[in-house]
């Protein structure tokens, strides 16, 4: 072998080197924080799943006030008017209101008229026991210290869980005293998930860990921002994206695993850049190996 040869092999095996060494850092880095912008994205829009479970919980409350805060309700309370029911508590109210659980209970915690409205047929009936023992849970749904008061969170029923407002029943000025307390919910099922969904541009779904009720009640949280769990990010496929984290319900305990999907855009961005990138990469090497040649053979072996 010459020495013109030798020479330009090891031209030639220096810029491929080169090219190698060049595609597989800006492989690594660009795919590196194209991963770590995936990540991100996908937890700040768990948050804002969180956040829209927030806003539906603070909607819910205006409706609990609209309705608690009645001087037509706190006569019903006093003297358990008919007419109030037949000209409010229709089966299409709790369709408008998107409500599936509506309850008054007196001072004393008696249940004095309560519907729960079966999603699939739209038509309310009276609850069950099943749905009131985690209502009725130590109380603490109706416990009001002040008029003004208002307790909301999630919680786990038999049927799948619910957002869950509740109210001190009081004259529509706000003021005492308390002739009871109204509670409502609203079921996390399929259409309400869709709803938010389709809102939100993102795949939501809440999960519901098997429903116990427990021996002892620890003290309400004030919102489940406070206690939510760490995020969970988890690929699914080259094309989609899971984030995870569990809620705790009313009483702090971890009942609901909230998952948003989403596609995985941000990733695929960068897939693409490294693509182009190592093209380049590619056409630059091999226009910097004929130049070295020709370089070579013109100055050097000439």
């Amino acid at each position: 072998m010459t020495i013109r040869t030798k020479l330009l092999l090891v031209l030639v095996l220096a810029v491929v080197a080169l090219i190698v060494i060049l595609e597989i850092v800006s492989k690594r880095t660009i795919l590196a924080a194209s991963l770590q912008a995936e990540d991100h994205v996908v937890r700040l829009n768990v948050q804002r799943a969180v956040d829209a479970l927030a806003g539906e919980l603070d909607s819910m409350d205006r409706i609990a006030v609209d309705w608690a805060a009645w001087d037509d309700t706190c006569e019903f309370m006093e003297n358990r008017n008919e007419d109030y029911l037949r000209s409010n508590l229709l089966d299409d109210t709790y369709t408008e209101l998107r409500l599936n659980v509506m309850l008054f209970f007196d001072p004393t915690g008696k249940l004095v008229f309560g519907r729960v409205r079966d999603p699939k047929t739209g038509r309310a009936a009276a609850p069950s026991p099943l749905v009131l023992h985690p209502l009725l849970f130590r109380g603490a749904l109706l416990q009001h210290g002040s008029p003004t008061n208002s307790i909301s969170g999630l919680l786990v029923l038999p049927d799948g869980p619910v957002m869950v407002v509740s109210r001190p029943i009081v004259s529509s000025d706000n003021k005492g005293p308390i002739r009871g307390t109204l509670v409502i919910g609203r079921s996390l099922n399929k259409d309400e998930m869709k709803r938010l969904s389709d809102r939100m541009h993102l795949w939501l779904k809440v999960s519901a860990r098997e429903y116990s009720s427990g021996t002892d009640a620890p003290e309400l949280e004030a919102s489940f921002h406070d206690v939510m769990g760490p995020v969970t990010v988890r690929p699914l496929s080259r094309h989609s994206v899971s984030g995870y984290v569990w809620l705790p319900d009313l009483f702090g305990r971890p009942s609901l695993e909230l998952t948003m999907t989403t596609d995985r855009d941000v990733y695929s961005q960068g897939i693409l850049s490294v693509r182009y990138i190592a093209l380049w990469i590619v056409v630059i090497g091999v226009i910097m190996m004929g130049v070295t040649v020709w370089g070579a053979n013109r100055y050097v072996l000439s």
